[in-house]
């Protein structure tokens, strides 16, 4: 599996392929002078013995730069054109290889979106399924849900890396389904196997089927309801991380390296 730096690296030269010259990216970039590019390119080693890394504060700046979707160069595109293949193929291969996302509360739109992000980036086909409560956090960030097409350009994917569940999803569609941010209402639904959208079907679906499924509640406090839905939940297979009701960056990121590893990716 490529690490981050590795991609980065890579679509950096997308991009100055695109660009046409390392100076014309830099223009384009907003760099006054192509030098730090260069050296970028070259991995210079710096005075502590460490090469230059491609950090994320540039790969932002390239990505604004050459009009690319936020998150664009954290994701390994070589694999496109064979993820289509297999799609287009109808392979059993293809089913394999979904993960279902169920976004469903506010908290989706910091810690969703990272698990969406991340799970591209690991070369799985993603699975969406949300809530209303989701679906307005999302459109906060400027993300419609409901425009298939948007979510799948702000994400950088094609259709058959990202797809849609609906209320018909079938029980054995899904390879896993990762739930980041559920509150109380949502684990109460599917531990009760009273769901009443996709996003918590989808989730309900998985444990019927012994599916890997990985729950992360993010509620301050948990009444002892909650403490007995999460131990039913736990009960029917699904592994509970925890995360913060305070969604931030780091946090989203802890919770993506522990996800990548429940699913075997990491």
């Amino acid at each position: 599996m490529k690490t981050v730096q590795e991609i980065r690296f890579e679509n950096f030269e997308l991009l100055i392929k695109e660009a046409g010259t390392i100076a014309e990216l830099a223009r384009k970039t907003g760099y006054d002078k192509p030098a730090y590019l260069y050296q970028l390119r070259a991995q210079v080693v710096k005075p502590n013995g460490k090469a230059l890394q491609l950090g994320r504060r540039v790969a932002l700046r390239l990505e604004q730069g050459m009009n690319k979707p936020a998150g664009w160069m954290d994701i390994d595109h070589a694999s496109e054109p064979a993820l289509a293949a297999v799609a287009v193929s109808g392979s059993l291969k293809s089913t394999g290889n979904r993960v279902g996302v169920a976004l469903t509360s506010p908290e989706s739109a910091v810690y969703g979106a990272a698990v969406i992000r991340a799970l591209l980036i690991a070369g799985k086909q993603v699975c969406l399924a949300f809530n209303d409560a989701a679906e307005r956090a999302f459109a906060q960030t400027g993300i419609a849900l409901d425009d298939a097409a948007a979510v799948r350009k702000h994400f950088y994917a094609t259709e058959a890396q990202l797809s849609f569940a609906d209320e018909h999803l079938s029980p054995f569609a899904l390879n896993a389904v990762v739930v980041p941010a559920a509150r109380g209402g949502s684990l109460a639904l599917i531990a009760n196997g009273a769901t009443q959208s996709p996003a918590a079907r989808m989730a309900e679906l998985a444990l019927a089927t012994k599916r890997p499924v990985v729950i992360a509640p993010c509620e301050a406090v948990l009444s002892a309801a909650q403490l007995h839905n999460l131990q039913t939940l736990s009960a029917q297979g699904a592994v509970i991380l925890p995360v913060s009701a305070a969604a931030s960056a780091e946090q989203a990121e802890f919770l993506t390296t522990c996800v990548l590893a429940q699913l075997g990716l990491q």
